[in-house]
């Protein structure tokens, strides 16, 4: 159940006049396409117009640095059928560029291995054993992918021993590049390359459309698009310029995919190829499942799927992975459940904007979904860490809305073996006997730098324009589908629709935990859906007033289309009759006393356990008020909710922190688990209350 209100804004800061003319003004096109390109374009007549609806942007491979001198080599090695060993990575992007790489140079006729070091034991980029593995192999040449741009020391290394390394790599670049044949990476300083933001899938494409061109092998590279678009998508690198045409191409390639592996994995996911493949396939269903092979430590099952030849073996291997995803799950949920306890034992931590949490035993490949998850409910940067051994503990951090996690991180550099990332996920390494002194430096720091407060924040949901429910046509959401397709830096757009009548409500799905909405007026309506929200269905009687947010799409049953919008959010505005009774009765309530009666202490705690039973949480007392009040035969205002919660805190039954409560209005609570009887009416802020209510009595 979501406890606390996100925050709505316009995606550009001029949007709120833009898109308030385009709804009021007759004069102004109606075409919420329009209002989206105005949005993020910010003019219907310039290039870049063109360059979002017509995807078809792609750059001169060579302008890539070092591109020439690689080929060269790499056409040197082919002719004399030298073995070349790839270098990956363990996420989709480094198993997608791998698989690409072993499919073109086995095409080619030339001996080709592949290592893939253990999330595990050897972490990220080339490693010591990766090394030792080169050199006892007899290779020729080293090719890394989605790697390899700061492992200075292991490639100097090889190439000390004769070995010549060629580095793909798209990460940012350390202020020494690696002594080496050549260094393709975009992110170069001296790099001419137009698009800084490929994907490491999509400069070994690159590689391969240069070498296909050096080697006269036409457009053999275009294949490959599928497995460029899965590890891009992935990755989730920005949809803009390049990425726009190397997604959109790959898409329509892998809707007509003949590759046992890709085929087989849709199968077993139940991904319906009669319809439209689409970014959210690759992101929500493909990607995490072969992402969960690396985490888990076994990339080979990643690999052995994509390139398989056989229907067979990719039904097998496809097999393997959902069953590996199923463990990364449970091993997940296990952190996290462990993680809550630990805070819940540990309130103090929830007094630190920047949370920083300490297991053990923990599965190394979940603690970044772990900190992802924490970070989303206490809403502020997370950081989780498992203690490996006596000499180091490591872990993952994620950031919350746009703060700059590791900027932070570089600050307690003296506090860490190693650290590395960017600014929405960091990875950290530090000894067990610094992690107490890194958790207070960076929370002082932070402290010091946001006087005023910055975390807990409430979440942001930005809207691309205003619309009526009438403007939702089948015909204006289709035309939508010009902008796809959708991921980083090109969201689904959204819209804002302000105050609409609900004409009916339901709720659906299994459990009756979602809902449906009907609004408009009699001569218009729009259907909308709203995923986890079927508790609210008791406010949304016929007649309420609400506001929402949310994607347009196509609702298609039994072959008919109907339009309707997929709700992300929704703020009643005005609510019904039965409400405006309900309200009536509270300010009755209100002006009798200001001390809770037994009813009212008890409900509210029962509330809370209920709700807050898998450990703390943040609530925002204003917007629970209303279902607390639900069973309620006296409702109370939130003024007596925030007293109830402090009298409990003091009674020792709740943990609460109000960190940052004066900017955001949200409080995190912890419900405690005490054995010994408490007296409620013994609590500072009861008796306090009590007084005013005498004072009020005598008056």
């Amino acid at each position: 159940m979501q406890l606390y209100e996100a925050l709505w804004a316009p995606r550009d800061t001029t949007a709120t006049e833009k898109s308030s003319n385009l709804v009021d003004q007759e004069s102004v096109s109606k075409s919420i396409l329009d209002r989206v390109l105005m949005t993020r374009v910010g003019s219907l007549e310039s290039k870049e117009v063109q360059q979002v609806l017509a995807p078809d942007i792609w750059h001169d491979p060579f302008l890539l640095p070092d591109m020439r001198a690689a080929c060269n080599l790499i056409r040197d090695h082919v002719e004399r059928k030298s073995f070349i060993l790839i270098h990956g990575d363990y996420d989709v992007d480094g198993i997608t560029a791998t698989s690409i790489l072993l499919e073109f140079f086995r095409t080619l006729g030339c001996p080709v291995g592949w290592y893939i070091p253990d999330r595990l034991d050897e972490g990220y980029g080339l490693s010591e054993k990766g090394v030792g593995y080169a050199k006892a192999a007899g290779v020729s040449l080293v090719i890394t992918v989605d790697c390899g741009v700061s492992s200075v020391t292991e490639i100097a290394e090889l190439e000390n021993s004769g070995i010549p390394v060629i580095v793909t790599d798209h990460h940012n670049c350390p202020p020494v590049l690696p002594d080496c044949a050549a260094v393709i990476n975009p992110m170069r300083e001296d790099s001419e390359y137009p698009f800084r933001h490929l994907a490491g899938v999509g400069v070994v494409l690159k590689l391969v459309a240069a070498l296909c061109e050096v080697l006269s092998f036409g457009d053999t590279w275009q294949q490959y698009l599928d497995l460029t678009a899965l590890g891009t998508v992935a990755d989730v690198m920005p949809l803009q310029d390049e990425n726009r045409f190397i997604v959109t191409a790959g898409l329509e390639l892998m809707q007509r995919t003949q590759r046992p592996g890709l085929l087989a994995l849709m199968d077993a996911l139940k991904v319906d190829r009669t319809s439209s493949i689409t970014t959210y396939h690759i992101g929500f269903r493909l990607g995490p499942v072969i992402n969960a092979a690396g985490r888990m430590g076994d990339s080979l099952s990643g690999i052995e799927c994509l390139t398989a030849k056989q229907a067979d073996l990719a039904r097998q291997k496809a097999a393997t992975l959902i069953e590996i995803n199923q463990r990364r799950r449970e091993k997940e949920i296990e952190a996290l459940q462990d993680a809550l306890q630990k805070l819940s034992r540990q309130p103090e931590l929830l007094e630190d904007p920047i949370l920083v949490v300490l297991g053990e035993g923990w599965n190394a490949g979940v603690l970044g979904l772990v900190a992802m998850r924490l970070s989303k409910r206490f809403l502020r940067p997370c950081i989780v860490l498992n203690k490996d051994s006596n000499e180091e503990c490591s872990g993952s951090g994620r950031s919350f809305g746009d703060f700059n996690l590791i900027s932070a991180i570089e600050s307690e550099r003296d506090h860490l073996l190693r650290f590395g990332g960017h600014s929405q996920a960091v990875g950290v390494a530090l000894s067990p006997q610094y992690v107490d002194a890194f958790r207070c430096s960076l929370n002082d720091k932070i402290k010091e730098d946001y006087p005023a407060g910055i975390f807990p924040a409430r979440p942001f949901l930005q809207w691309d324009g205003m619309a009526r429910p009438e403007e939702l046509t089948i015909e204006a959401i289709e035309e939508l589908d010009l902008l796809a397709p959708f991921g980083k830096g090109n969201p689904e757009p959204q819209f804002y629709l302000p105050s609409c009548r609900v004409l009916s409500s339901r709720t659906m799905g299994q459990n009756r935990s979602h809902l449906r909405l009907e609004i408009g007026s009699e001569k218009s309506t729009l259907n909308c859906v709203c995923f986890g929200r079927g508790y609210e269905i008791t406010h949304l009687a016929p007649g309420t007033v609400v506001s929402l947010l949310g994607v347009p799409a196509i609702n298609v049953w039994r072959n008919n289309k109907s339009p309707q919008l997929v709700t992300k959010d929704f703020k009643i505005l005005q609510p019904s009759n039965e409400d405006e009774v309900n309200r009536e009765s509270i300010q009755h309530h209100e002006a009798r006393s200001p001390l809770p009666t037994k009813e009212a202490l008890a409900h509210v705690y029962l509330w809370l356990r209920e709700h807050l039973s898998d450990g703390p949480n943040m609530i925002d007392p204003s917007y629970c008020l209303r279902f607390i009040n639900e069973k309620m035969h006296n409702p109370i205002d939130v003024i007596m909710l925030r007293n109830i919660i402090d009298i409990y805190h003091e009674a020792g039954l709740l943990d609460i922190s109000n960190l940052n409560e004066t900017n955001c209005c949200i409080i995190c609570v912890n419900v405690k688990s005490v054995k010994n009887k408490v007296d409620l009416y013994k609590t500072p802020t009861y008796i306090d209350l009590l007084e005013r209510t005498k004072q009020v009595e005598g008056s």
